[in-house]
């Protein structure tokens, strides 16, 4: 009703069949680039692919992507993240988006995006400096409040930090 898509991460393929009515594309997990059969899974429905590529080596998300492409041609973005929970600013190694931009190239259909792991206030800055290196997509995790018990609560983002993002993110879009 807001305009706001629901996403979550599938880790089966039970799972992924009870939420694939509901989400705009299909996210893999890093944990699961390797996971044949949840990625045939997620081949069958026809919907966008968004692929985690933390702790992969470039072979594995080359790899995964062409088996992906005997498959189907939806959209794939790859996603550069680095698994640290928190990550700190200095590990979050931007410049890989550059790598995987080449590795896209040679695919039809497929970007690169960011998944971001950095706490506010840096956070906002890595996304930033992703956007500009190139990436099309941004993932953050969401929470209501940071002090809340868990594991992505305190480096996730909340409505103001949104907020706060895309007005950086535009002015950052004006100035280039």
């Amino acid at each position: 009703r807001l305009g706001v898509d629901f996403v979550t991460t599938c880790f089966d393929e039970e799972t992924l069949a009870k939420f694939e009515p509901w989400i705009p594309f299909i996210k893999i997990s890093s944990s699961d680039i390797t996971n044949i059969p949840l990625i045939d899974c997620a081949c069958s429905y026809s919907k966008s692919i968004v692929l985690s590529c933390g702790a992969s080596s470039m072979d594995e998300i080359r790899d995964t992507v062409s088996y992906i492409r005997t498959k189907t041609l939806v959209s794939i973005t790859i996603l550069h993240c680095v698994l640290n929970y928190p990550c700190k600013p200095e590990h979050a190694n931007i410049s890989m988006i550059l790598t995987m931009k080449e590795l896209a190239a040679g695919f039809k259909n497929v970007t690169v995006g960011y998944s971001c792991h950095v706490p506010e206030p840096e956070a906002s800055d890595v996304s930033i400096a992703a956007c500009i290196l190139g990436a099309e997509l941004i993932e953050k995790h969401y929470t209501t409040s940071r002090v809340k018990k868990g594991n992505d609560h305190y480096h996730a983002w909340t409505a103001e930090d949104v907020v706060r993002f895309r007005e950086h993110e535009r002015k950052t879009l004006l100035i280039m």
